[in-house]
């Protein structure tokens, strides 16, 4: 999902099969939708509370929900029925072992990873930065460098 027109064409040109401008109505509905009511496999959300619901709305049945951020909020109400007749599966993700961070990093060397760099600030311009990343246009990685 995307919250604009103009990251529409980045997500497609990274190799997204399907993008969702949440700005143009309900992305639960849209993937429900594209998957023929089944839902996907898994829901990697770093956004939280604010949209919890459409999150496991938008899940197969015995799909895997994974939290990593809580800008929409840190606390939601759940239907336990829900999560139990659909038989989903809760998980929260602060990061990954050093296992994991070598081996994406090694991908990174590789080129099997190709992250898509926005912006490249100096350091001592990391407010400017900041500014950047909080006016919401921001299309890939920023970056910091010394």
């Amino acid at each position: 999902t995307v919250g604009s027109a103009a990251k529409v064409e980045t997500a497609r040109s990274a190799g997204a099969d399907l993008v969702i401008d949440y700005t143009q109505g309900n992305f639960a509905d849209a993937i429900l939708d594209w998957t023929d009511g089944v839902g996907v496999d898994v829901v990697i959300d770093n956004v939280g509370a604010s949209v919890l619901d459409d999150n496991l709305r938008a899940l197969r049945m015995g799909g895997i929900f994974v939290n990593f951020g809580l800008v929409g909020g840190m606390r939601a109400t759940l239907d336990i029925k829900k999560l139990f007749f659909r038989q989903h599966q809760l998980r929260g993700s602060f990061m990954g072992s050093m296992d994991e961070l070598t081996r994406g990093l090694r991908w990174l060397a590789d080129g099997k990873i190709k992250p898509i760099i926005d912006r490249a600030y100096p350091l001592k311009d990391a407010a400017e930065a900041h500014r950047y990343i909080d006016s919401r246009a921001v299309k890939g990685k920023v970056v910091l460098i010394p």
